[in-house]
C-alpha cells in the first residue's frame, strides 16, 4: 500500500483549494461568466468538496465555510496538519516506505480493501482512501500468474465526483477496460454507455463488457417472457423434471412402507431405484438450468454486441456472462463433476480471454526483437566485419559472413513471416 507524500499532498490540496474558491468566490458574483465555464468551474469544485469532506469530514463536517473565510495559505496548512496528526503513515518527500498487509485468506483480504477504500459510517472518522496512491494486491492466483495486471476502479456512477476523476485519470495507463453491469439491466445500464464515451475520450479502442449474475434467472419468468422453441423447451424440461420429482415422492413413500415390514431386500431395491432417479432428476435440472442461463447469455451478448459494437474499431467487442455463485459452488468438487458448472458460470472464458491479452503482448514484444533487435544486430556485425575486423583471418570473416547469412535465412522463412503478418491470432 502506497501512501501519497505530504509533498504530493500540498500539491494536491493546492489545485483542489483554488477550484473549490475560484467558483464559490467568483462564479456565483459573477455574470458575465458564459455557462459552459459556469459548469466546469462547479465540476471541479464538486470534486475538491467531495475530496475535502472524505479526508477531513470531522473537521469540515459543521464548519466549510472554513475553506471560504480564511486565506489560501491558512487553510492549506491548517489542512495539511490534519494529515500530519492523522494517525497515517505519510512522508514528507517521496522515500516513503510501501505499507504491506498480509492475510491469510482471500475474504479477510477483501474485508479490509473494502474498509480501506469505503466511507467510515461515523461522521467522527476520516476516510483514507484519499491519502492512498496505490493499493497492489498479490495473490497466488493462476490468472495473474503469467504477468496480468488487473485493476479495480470506482464505476462512473459512484455519487463521489473525487472518485470518478481518479477513474478517468487511471483509464490512460489501461490497455483494455471492462464495463461491468449485472445482466438483468446489461441492455439498458446507463453506465455501460457512459463506459464506452469515456474510453472514446480517451482514445482507447479495447473495450468488453462482463454481466455478472448470469445465475440469476427463474424458469417460469423465462418461460412467460420467451417465445418460439425456447418457450417449448422450457416447458418440456420443467414437465420432466416435475415428474421425476412425482416418482421421487412415491419411492420414498414406498420406502417407508418397507421400513415398516422389515422387508430388506425389496428395501434395498427401492433405495437403488431412488438413487437413480435423484441422478435423474438432477441432470434434468442441470440441463434446464444451462439452457436458461447460455439462452439468456445470447440474448444479452446479441443486444450488446448490436448497440456498442460500431463504437469499437474493427467491430470485435468482447462480451462474457458470468455467475460467481455457480463458480464458488463448485470450484473445489472433483473436476469431472465441477467441469460443467464452471463452464458454465463463464468464469474459464474470461480467464482464457485475459491470458490472451498477456500472450498477444509476449508475442508482440517478441516480433519486435526478432525484426527490430536482431536485425540491428547482424547489421553491426556485418559492418564490423567489413570495415577489416581487427585481426580475424579471411576464412574466420567468411565463417561470420555465412553464420550471419544463416540466420538472416532462418528470420526470413515463411513460419517467421506468417506470425509477424498475424500477432493477432495467437490465443492460450
Amino acid at each position: 500500500m502506497e501512501y501519497f507524500t505530504l509533498d504530493q499532498l500540498r500539491g494536491q490540496f493546492t489545485e483542489l483549494l483554488q477550484s473549490y474558491r475560484q467558483y464559490h468566490l467568483r462564479s456565483l458574483h459573477d455574470d458575465g461568466m458564459l455557462e459552459d465555464e459556469r459548469r466546469d468551474l462547479e465540476d471541479k469544485a464538486k470534486v475538491a468538496q467531495d475530496t475535502f469532506h472524505a479526508a477531513f469530514r470531522n473537521h469540515l463536517a459543521q464548519n466549510e465555510q472554513f475553506l471560504l473565510d480564511n486565506s489560501e495559505a491558512t487553510v492549506l496548512q491548517t489542512m495539511l496538519t490534519w494529515a500530519r496528526n492523522s494517525g497515517l503513515p505519510l512522508t514528507e518527500s517521496d522515500s516513503a516506505d510501501l505499507q504491506r498487509e498480509i492475510f491469510s485468506d482471500a475474504s479477510s483480504c477483501s474485508d479490509r480493501l473494502t474498509e480501506l477504500t469505503s466511507e467510515p459510517n461515523s461522521l467522527d472518522e476520516f476516510s483514507v482512501w484519499p491519502f492512498i496512491q496505490k493499493i497492489k494486491v498479490y495473490l497466488n492466483a493462476y490468472i495473474l500468474s503469467k504477468g496480468l495486471i488487473l485493476v479495480d476502479l470506482p464505476g462512473l456512477r459512484d455519487l463521489n465526483s473525487a472518485r470518478l476523476k481518479i477513474t478517468e485519470r487511471y483509464l490512460l495507463n489501461c490497455d483494455e477496460i471492462f464495463a461491468i453491469c449485472y445482466i438483468g439491466r446489461a441492455t439498458t445500464d446507463a453506465g455501460v454507455m457512459g463506459v464506452f464515451e469515456l474510453a472514446r475520450r480517451a482514445s482507447l479502442s479495447r473495450i468488453g463488457i462482463i454481466c455478472t449474475k448470469s445465475d440469476d434467472i427463474l424458469a417460469e419468468e423465462a418461460q412467460r417472457d420467451w417465445d418460439g422453441d425456447s418457450r417449448r423447451i422450457i416447458r418440456n424440461l420443467i414437465r420432466d423434471i416435475e415428474n421425476m420429482q412425482r416418482s421421487l415422492d412415491t419411492n420414498e413413500a414406498r420406502i417407508r412402507d418397507l421400513d415398516a415390514d422389515n422387508d430388506s431386500d425389496v428395501e434395498m431395491d427401492s433405495e437403488e431405484r431412488e438413487e437413480l432417479l435423484e441422478l435423474h432428476t438432477a441432470s434434468r435440472k442441470l440441463k434446464l438450468k444451462s439452457y436458461l442461463i447460455t439462452t439468456r447469455n445470447q440474448k444479452v451478448t446479441d443486444a450488446l454486441q448490436a448497440t456498442y459494437q460500431n463504437r469499437i474499431p474493427g467491430g470485435n467487442l468482447p462480451v462474457f456472462c458470468v455467475s460467481n455463485f455457480e463458480y464458488w459452488e463448485h470450484r473445489t468438487t472433483p473436476k469431472m463433476e465441477a467441469l460443467p458448472f464452471l463452464r458454465l458460470s463463464g468464469i474459464l472464458e474470461v480467464r482464457k480471454y485475459c491470458l490472451s491479452l498477456v500472450a498477444e503482448g509476449q508475442l508482440c514484444a517478441a516480433i519486435e526483437y526478432m525484426t527490430v533487435a536482431i536485425p540491428a544486430l547482424l547489421g553491426s556485425v556485418e559492418l564490423w566485419v567489413q570495415s577489416g575486423s581487427g585481426s580475424l583471418s579471411a576464412e574466420r570473416k567468411q565463417a561470420i559472413r555465412n553464420t550471419l547469412e544463416e540466420i538472416e535465412g532462418v528470420l526470413d522463412t515463411d513460419n517467421v513471416r506468417t506470425i509477424v503478418a498475424k500477432p493477432h491470432k495467437m490465443q492460450l
